[in-house]
Formats: structure tokens, C-alpha cells, sequence
């Protein structure tokens, strides 16, 4: 593994140890609280999308969290974030897209729960196995990361 490959875990697990530092305090219903919370997912989805494609044969799991307990942490932490509206942007027939609901929680918790265990990987010497699981995990924790800054920017700057 290359050095700049190294920097880029480290500077990952960075980001996304602050995204998981945001969510444990929770935030204070302001406008600015939330585009913070914004800027951390533009960052969490730039890493993402630049992850190098590493193969690992290594088989070591991450520590079990209780999904239980991370659930109504966030939950409590973020009492006003609820379901919203959202619909697939390619859906065919265009303008006839059917709309389904996001659930801006569960897109924390996702987020949270998919790369808490790349960080765990990386800050524990498994790099490359970290690297793989946010590769491996992209499009679901993505998806919920888009979904969320969509849901956001509608609080913060809707008008």
C-alpha cells in the first residue's frame, strides 16, 4: 500500500469520526448546526467517490454495536428529524416517478453504522480492509448521505 493511499484512510477515518463526534452530541436546532452536518456529508461523499478499489483477503470483524441503543441515541439527539418525500430521479416514465418517503433518522443511523466499521478497520490497522467496506457499502450509505443533504438544504433554506 502506498503512503498516499495511508494518508487518504487516515484523513477518511477523520471525517468520519467527526460525522460520528456531530451526531453523538447532537445539535441544537439552528440553521447552522445543520449546514455543518451538511459540509460533513460533502465530505463523507467525496471521499467515497474517490475510495481506491483495494482487494483484501483479510477476515476480521469489526466490534458489534448495539443497533438498538444507536437507534434511539440518534433518535433522541435528533427529535425533529423525520420523514420526508422522495422520489427516484431516473424513474421511467419521467414525470410520472413515484414517490416513496426517506426517513432523515435512518439515514443518520445508516450512515453512522456503514462507515463506523471502515473507521474501525482503518484506526486498528486494517486499512485496507476499511477501504473495501466504505467501497463495498458506497451505494447504500451514499444514497442515505444524498437523500439527507436533500432533506436538509429543504430545512435550512427553504423559503
Amino acid at each position: 500500500m502506498t503512503q498516499a493511499v495511508e494518508k487518504y484512510a487516515e484523513e477518511f477515518a477523520a471525517e468520519i469520526r467527526h460525522f460520528q463526534e456531530y451526531v453523538d452530541r447532537g445539535y441544537q436546532t439552528n440553521n447552522e448546526e445543520l449546514k455543518e452536518l451538511c459540509h460533513i456529508l460533502s465530505r463523507l461523499l467525496r471521499y467515497g467517490e474517490e475510495c481506491p478499489d483495494i482487494g483484501t483477503e483479510t477476515d476480521v470483524e469489526a466490534p458489534e454495536i448495539s443497533q438498538e441503543a444507536l437507534k434511539q441515541r440518534i433518535l433522541a439527539r435528533f427529535p425533529s428529524f423525520g420523514i420526508y418525500n422522495k422520489c427516484d430521479p431516473i424513474e421511467e416514465p419521467l414525470g410520472q416517478a413515484h414517490a416513496t418517503l426517506g426517513d432523515a433518522a435512518d439515514d443518520i443511523y445508516d450512515i453512522y453504522q456503514d462507515l463506523g466499521d471502515s473507521r474501525w478497520y482503518i484506526e486498528n490497522g486494517q486499512v485496507e480492509l476499511g477501504l473495501w467496506n466504505a467501497k463495498l457499502l458506497f451505494g447504500h450509505w451514499a444514497r442515505h448521505a444524498i437523500d439527507l443533504k436533500g432533506y436538509l438544504h429543504r430545512r435550512i433554506y427553504d423559503w
